[in-house]
């Protein structure tokens, strides 16, 4: 157990019995009346964001959370399945808890799971990845702006749009955030 005053950003509670990581903090002391904790939390349950005002000397419950490196095996239905490295361990994770990510999963890579309690809770979403294109339409001559794009398939089956010099073949980096191309990486 910690007080208010000791909560800080990056730090995970438990909050109406659900683990929570606070993604952000702010300490108000007015002039008049008490202090007080203002935080947002993520639910790592859910994955909802959740706004909450703490009173200056209540108690919050500490918890630790794990971040374990695990292999992405296959998904069945809506759970995916990951194996420990080490242990040869799998476990399974809603689509829900991965989120948008799932357009840009791959089998065999190694990804972050947050476990509690022994249970997987939720999962870490790398902020960009390399992929690479397996189609693309070609280019038309004279289309050279600055910006033209076009349509190109990535190995996972993700489409999005790339410049006009992206060949199939080459290996891009995708922002997961925003599912659009970043840039091209070369070896």
């Amino acid at each position: 157990m910690a007080f208010t005053t000791q909560i800080t950003k990056g730090q995970y509670i438990l909050f109406n019995q659900q683990p929570h990581h606070i993604v952000e903090k702010e300490f108000v002391s007015p002039g008049k009346g008490s202090a007080f904790t203002r935080v947002k939390m993520q639910n790592l349950v859910t994955g909802s964001l959740v706004a909450f005002t703490f009173k200056s000397g209540e108690k919050v419950n500490q918890i630790e959370v794990n971040i374990n490196e695990y292999q992405y095996l296959y998904n069945e239905n809506s759970l995916y399945t990951f194996m420990d490295n080490t242990t040869y361990e799998q476990i399974s994770l809603p689509k829900e808890a991965i989120g948008s990510f799932t357009k840009l999963i791959k089998e065999g890579e190694n990804y972050l799971i947050m476990i509690y309690d022994n249970n997987p809770i939720g999962f870490k979403t790398p902020l960009k990845v390399v992929r690479e294109i397996v189609k693309t339409t070609d280019t038309v001559k004279g289309n050279s702006a600055t910006d033209a794009t076009k349509k190109a398939i990535l190995d996972v089956g993700y489409e999005l749009d790339v410049p006009m010099f992206i060949q199939v073949g080459d290996k891009v980096s995708v922002n997961t955030q925003t599912g659009k191309y970043s840039d091209r990486v070369t070896n």
